[in-house]
């Protein structure tokens, strides 16, 4: 449960960033 838990807030978190530099590059 925890290790899931650990996993999914830095899958979120790469999503994140992934999602600020595409937002980047688009503007």
């Amino acid at each position: 449960m925890y290790f899931a838990a650990v996993y999914f807030v830095t899958v979120l978190q790469y999503l994140k960033a992934a999602g600020l530099c595409i937002f980047a590059r688009i503007l």
